[in-house]
C-alpha cells in the first residue's frame, strides 16, 4: 500500500482482512515519483531489473497479517450479501441506460 490510504493503520488492517493476505506499506510518501525514478533507472540501465529496483529503492514502513477470524467474517459479506447486491445492481444499472438511451 502507498498513498494517502496507507496512513491509515484501520485501512491496512481492513485490507489484509478483507483480502486474506499480508498488506505492506511503504515508507515512501508519493510512490509516483518513486515509479518514475525507478523507471528511469531501468531505462538508463542503472537499475538491472525490477527486483533489483525494488530492493534498492523500496523501504517497506509496515506488515499487516490478516486476522483469520475477520477475513471470514469479510468472505461471508462478499459471497452472501455483496454477491446478491452486485446482481440486483447490475440489472438496475442496465435498465437505467436502456431508459437514458445509452446502448
Amino acid at each position: 500500500m502507498f498513498g494517502g490510504s496507507s496512513a491509515s493503520d484501520v485501512w491496512n488492517q481492513m485490507f489484509a482482512d478483507a483480502l486474506g493476505c499480508p498488506v505492506e506499506v511503504t515508507g515512501t510518501p508519493d510512490a509516483s515519483a518513486l515509479g518514475a525514478a525507478i523507471a528511469a533507472g531501468l531505462g538508463v540501465g542503472v537499475l538491472a531489473s525490477p527486483e533489483q529496483a525494488v530492493d534498492a529503492m523500496v523501504r517497506l514502513r509496515r506488515r499487516y497479517e490478516p486476522d483469520a477470524e475477520r477475513a471470514a467474517v469479510y468472505d461471508r459479506l462478499y459471497t452472501e450479501v455483496y454477491r446478491d447486491l452486485y446482481a440486483g445492481l447490475h440489472r438496475a444499472m442496465l435498465r437505467l441506460s436502456e431508459i437514458a438511451g445509452f446502448p
